[in-house]
């Protein structure tokens, strides 16, 4: 094959478009195009520029030309199949195009609209949608579904901490339970309160649904009285009445569903990992914590046991810049914990106040992950 001077020529089969029925016509090579002749006599030009490779399973090579349209794909819907070797051959070093993939004008400009689209409306899921139904829903949760849910957060939180074990010593829980009757003895809750401490370094604290609440063994080595662990559960019980943990186990699992869905995560490992997090994290809105912590004052108040030591504990954890053990929020070493600090320094003093803890039982309490001698 040479050019259009050439008399050579080859048989191929071409598809019009527009019926199913296939016709033999000859083929010619010309300077800037291949010429097709049907059986009818019609001559068709196509440009070698615009000749595109079409996928095809048979034998030989499907073609189609690139015009401008509005169609998706903008090819001519005419198909034609070239079987002789050397026409194939040539037309690969002759059509400068033949490889090309081209898309319909403008269809980028579409695809960046639509991505936008899909990205906001997946944001809004995230962040507007699923928080105000998981809001609505968290009221209609039986009691027993919330328990359930909470036991499996405690163990799931245990498996993240490197599967860390509950200290568990007689002496030591019943110090526990002690506190907190003292705290809710005189203000009664909607919850029965279950307070458990985990043996892991890391400075925080968590509540689970359904009343479980979690003490991490670094929290109470890092505390300077009884009664800042007082108020920190006092704090975490706030949430727990409030049902913030599990408004906050909807959220996580719904916003970590639809990630499991975009990711392409089949097993749901991904969606397990990031409830569990979230709920280790405890990333409650900035209201939530506030009435927490208001929540906190009052059992404090009704208790007869001082704010002054929670307020000093945040204080001092805002201060700390210890990168090894991640805070939770209403902890975290950031300017907004010295404003809570003086928030609670500026709640009512009581004019007496007794220890939370006699100083027996906090030197119990501090060794409550330590092994039976």
């Amino acid at each position: 094959m040479k050019h259009a001077s050439s008399e050579a020529s080859t048989q191929g089969l071409f598809f019009d478009g527009e019926t199913s029925r296939k016709h033999l016509v000859r083929l010619s090579a010309g300077r800037d195009a291949l010429h097709i002749e049907t059986e009818a006599g019609q001559y068709i030009s196509w440009p070698l520029d615009a000749l595109r490779k079409r996928s095809y399973q048979g034998e030989g090579l499907m073609l189609t030309q690139y015009t401008q349209s509005e169609d998706e794909t903008p090819h001519d819907p005419a198909r034609l199949i070239i079987t002789d070797a050397a026409l194939i051959l040539w037309l690969q070093k002759a059509a400068p195009k033949l490889d090309a993939r081209e898309s319909r004008p403008g269809i980028k400009r579409q695809l960046v609209t639509l991505a936008g689209a899909a990205t906001v409306s997946v944001l809004a899921l995230l962040f507007v949608i699923i928080p105000a139904l998981a809001d609505r829903l968290a009221t209609y949760i039986p009691r027993d579904s919330e328990a359930a849910v909470g036991r499996a957060v405690v163990s799931q939180m245990k498996n993240m901490l490197g599967g860390a074990k509950a200290c568990s010593g007689v002496k030591e829980t019943a110090v526990l339970d002690r506190l907190v009757i003292r705290l809710v003895e005189s203000h009664p809750t909607e919850y029965d309160i279950h307070v458990q401490v985990i043996d892991h370094p890391m400075v925080n604290a968590f509540a689970a649904p359904r009343g479980h609440i979690v003490l991490l063994r670094g929290l109470i080595e890092s505390a300077e009285s009884p009664d800042e662990i007082a108020g920190v559960i006092a704090h975490e019980i706030g949430h727990v009445e409030a049902r913030d943990p599990t408004r906050l186990a909807l959220r996580s699992a719904g916003s970590a569903g639809i990630l499991a869905m975009i990711l392409g995560d089949i097993t749901g490992g991904a969606t397990i990992t990031l409830l569990g997090e979230a709920l280790l994290r405890a990333n409650y809105t900035h209201t939530a914590e506030l009435q927490a912590d208001e929540f906190a004052l009052e059992l404090l108040n009704t208790a007869r046991i001082s704010s002054e030591p929670f307020a000093n504990f945040f204080d001092r954890l805002a201060k700390q810049d210890d990168e090894e053990y991640w805070l939770p929020s209403y902890l975290h070493t950031h300017p907004e914990s010295t404003v809570r600090a003086e928030l609670v320094r500026n709640h009512s003093a009581l004019p007496t106040t007794k220890p939370s803890l006699s100083q027996q039982d906090w030197e119990i309490l501090q060794s409550i992950c330590q092994p039976a001698e």
